[in-house]
């Protein structure tokens, strides 16, 4: 199955992966010091945090990578 990602679905907070692997990401922010918004992806493994991008450029990258929002990877069956 693939996801498709759009701007709208990028949402502060949002925990996502990829089935079958361990480690998960929160949808997060920061302002730069012009006090504009820009998001960012949080390892809740380690807490690295990516650079800084737009929503629509996030959810190109996580359409392209493979990546599903948890709620979807918690609702799979188990096998």
């Amino acid at each position: 199955m693939k996801i498709v990602w759009e701007a709208e679905d990028i949402k502060v907070g949002l925990l996502y992966s990829k089935p079958g692997i361990r480690e998960k990401w929160m949808i997060g922010y920061r302002y730069d010091s012009k006090g504009d918004r820009h998001i960012v992806s949080i390892s809740m493994d380690d807490g690295f945090v990516t650079h800084s991008t737009t929503e629509d450029d996030l959810a190109r990258l996580l359409t392209a990578e493979g990546y599903w929002p948890m709620s979807l990877i918690d609702a799979l069956p188990s096998v």
